[in-house]
């Protein structure tokens, strides 16, 4: 009996010191993360989408919501934008630092929740994939809105786990504020969560248990969103006939985008997720309560994608891989669930994980020297540009070459003028005009003095007309 008591006590005392270190690992590991994403927010070389976020979220809520309404995406994001900077100022870091914000809310998701969900295992190659694929390296520090709206869209998931399993209150209450909130910060994060959300209602007509709280919890999402579903629809009407998306993606380019990366690792990661998928549902056949949390994610992801292309061949292309970005995490969660059922699922956990950091971290490091030249030129091109020119110089640019916002950000005290690429050579070689600067990629205007350089991401020509 001693015998069989001291067993167990070592056994607990084992698992409690495993745990433990498990838990140390991952919160070491989530703090590096942490740290090499905030480093990267002292930059200051912005595009065009994100000089839209710094012109929007300066606006009064009002205005906020008005402009938002003729825009292609909704106000939440920029509603957190707006307050944060108003506290914390106008800096490039805390531009980057609020996406850096829901990066940070996943790593605690990722150490807390996925943690006992799925192991820490599951939860380091989370994490892996939230810091150093492609496409998460630029979000989680990109002036936009796709981190938030991935951080509302998992959020949604991982209840819709636990409604699932313990059908508490509390879950439906979570659940209900996600997706609100995911539709209030992305269209096609509001697609995935309506797709989501469906599936669940339809599940909820077979089983009674859930079926009150389902129905609540549908209905308040329904009148709270409804006032911005007609805005919505008439967004739809205005870009159906005019936006500026070209092409349409292709199914496989979507799927790949879930791991974005070399291409190779991207089909392995692919090819990996389906055997592993098809093993732990069909052959190894897992519990209801999983097996219908898988489909519903699936359904999910799937939809999105399919109504995305389907919608831009019927229309007009209104859909690119990167819409994608706040849904992709879903797949995520399933495959560290599915490699969580195998015999050996942390050897494959980890084995993923020093995969990913060999091959993507090569990849992140030139991305991180990339962001570093491109500083250096802007920072040489802006000094150049500072020591010639005055409040008072007018800052001519066309449009095709260098949006009118990122002109107002760089150049917040000059008055600015728009024109037409056709027009630049008649506009310099009148009289009309003295003590300006021309911004613009064409190379062959006459000017004596040209600096070429760096303004945001793109390479430009700046002319330098003063008497």
């Amino acid at each position: 009996m001693n015998s069989k008591l001291e067993k167990l006590v070592n056994s607990y005392k084992y698992k409690s010191i495993g745990q433990r270190a498990g838990l140390h690992i991952i919160i070491v590991y989530a703090a590096l993360c942490e740290f090499v994403t905030v480093i990267r927010c002292f930059k200051s070389v912005f595009w065009a989408d994100e000089a839209f976020t710094f012109w929007i979220s300066n606006m009064n809520i009002p205005d906020i919501i008005h402009t938002t309404s003729e825009d292609v995406h909704p106000p939440l994001y920029y509603f957190i934008v707006h307050y944060l900077v108003n506290i914390f100022g106008k800096s490039p870091f805390v531009y980057h630092i609020i996406s850096v914000i829901a990066y940070t809310a996943m790593l605690i998701l990722a150490t807390t929740i996925i943690r006992k969900l799925f192991d820490t295992s599951g939860a380091i190659l989370f994490i892996t994939f939230l810091t150093i694929l492609g496409n998460t390296t630029i979000q989680n520090i990109e002036v936009r809105m796709y981190s938030w709206a991935m951080l509302f869209v998992t959020i949604a998931f991982i209840n819709l786990l636990f409604i699932l399993g313990r059908n508490e209150v509390k879950y439906f209450a979570i659940y209900t504020i996600a997706i609100l909130a995911a539709s209030y910060t992305h269209y096609y994060a509001f697609l995935s969560v309506l797709i989501m959300t469906s599936a669940l209602f339809i599940y909820a007509l077979f089983r009674k248990k859930y079926r009150l709280r389902v129905v609540i919890s549908c209905l308040l999402a329904s009148i709270i969103y409804s006032p911005w579903l007609i805005i919505l629809y008439r967004t739809f009407r205005q870009k159906k006939d005019d936006y500026w998306i070209k092409d349409i993606p292709s199914f496989v380019d979507c799927m790949s985008y879930i791991y974005k990366s070399e291409k190779a690792l991207e089909l392995l990661l692919l090819i990996i997720t389906a055997l592993i998928f098809v093993y732990v549902v069909f052959i190894k056949k897992t519990t209801e309560k999983y097996l219908i949390w898988i489909i519903i994610g699936l359904l999910s992801v799937l939809g999105t994608t399919l109504a995305g292309i389907a919608v831009s061949y019927i229309f007009r292309p209104l859909f690119q891989v990167k819409y994608m970005y706040p849904c992709i995490s879903i797949i995520w969660l399933i495959l560290i669930y599915c490699i969580k059922e195998l015999q050996h699922g942390r050897i494959i956990n980890f084995a993923l994980t020093i995969v990913l950091l060999i091959m993507c971290g090569r990849l992140y490091y030139d991305r991180i020297l990339s962001e570093n030249e491109f500083q250096i030129e802007q920072d040489s091109t802006m000094s150049q540009i500072e020591g010639i020119i005055s409040d008072k110089t007018l800052i001519v640019f066309d449009d095709e070459s260098i949006d009118w916002r990122l002109v107002e950000y760089y150049f917040p005290h000059n008055p600015s003028r728009k024109t037409d690429k056709n027009d630049l050579t008649q506009l310099v070689n009148t009289d009309a005009l003295n003590n300006y600067i021309v911004i613009t990629d064409e190379n062959a205007l006459e000017c004596d003095m040209c600096i070429q350089g760096r303004i945001g991401t793109d390479k430009l020509n700046i002319y330098i007309y003063s008497n």
